[in-house]
């Protein structure tokens, strides 16, 4: 049986790159679904800041993450 993918959404608070209400649509969106998903506030930030959280989110099996960029996304992991 094929695993579910691990969504993690990025609320990408300090960036300002992405319209609130965009990002409000989109977490509605993923609570509305009934998927499983882990919100954060800023990816960026967490790495920032050494967050261990983002050595469990990278050592997910299936992870998918929802950011503003893809290569910032990268790089952090």
């Amino acid at each position: 049986m094929k695993q579910k993918p691990y969504i993690v959404y990025c609320r990408c608070a300090f960036a300002r790159v992405v319209p609130d209400e965009v990002k409000n649509k989109v977490l509605k969106s993923l609570v509305d679904s009934g998927v499983s998903f882990k919100a954060v506030a800023d990816l960026c930030d967490a790495s920032a800041r050494g967050d261990q959280a983002l050595k469990q989110i990278a050592a997910a099996k299936s992870v998918r993450i929802a950011a503003c960029y893809p290569r910032a996304v990268k790089s952090l992991f």
